[in-house]
């Protein structure tokens, strides 16, 4: 698989589901490369085809960036948040079951959130679709 048909099925989180990595040896190869600030797709992308490794913070803030430019500020806002959890405990964060509970988080029920935010078509959207800019090329 080259680099781009693997940064492009990682970005989509059910892809990464899918795939179903063992979490431990994972976790033992980001061990060996010192590399436990960063996103799993940084340690593979390393691993298989000698790329740089970002940390989640890196690879965060540059999303936001790019968020800011694209949503609306509502939904921006409430990205940023998914992101602070991304940054603070892995990728394991954007899987798509995460959303509920980060609604009632936020907004404290799902509804609320949802309501607040455009619409559960347009909640969905914009978190499975932000995920994309995180791993962009030019990230």
């Amino acid at each position: 698989m080259s680099v781009s048909a693997f940064t492009s099925n990682y970005s989509d989180a059910n892809w990464r589901k899918r795939r179903g990595y063992d979490a431990l040896v994972l976790l033992q190869i980001k061990e060996a490369l010192l590399a436990q600030e960063s996103d799993i797709y940084d340690v593979l992308a390393h691993v298989a085809y000698s790329r740089n490794m970002l940390t989640r913070e890196h690879r965060a803030e540059v999303g936001r960036r790019r968020i800011d430019g694209q949503y609306d500020t509502k939904i921006a806002t409430f990205l940023d948040y998914v992101l602070g959890h991304y940054v603070e405990n892995g990728v394991e964060d954007l899987d798509r079951s995460k959303l509920p509970d980060y609604l009632k988080l936020k907004f404290g029920t799902f509804s609320e959130g949802a309501n607040e935010l455009g619409g559960i078509e347009s909640v969905v959207s914009s978190f499975v679709g932000f995920q994309r800019h995180l791993y962009s090329p030019s990230n």
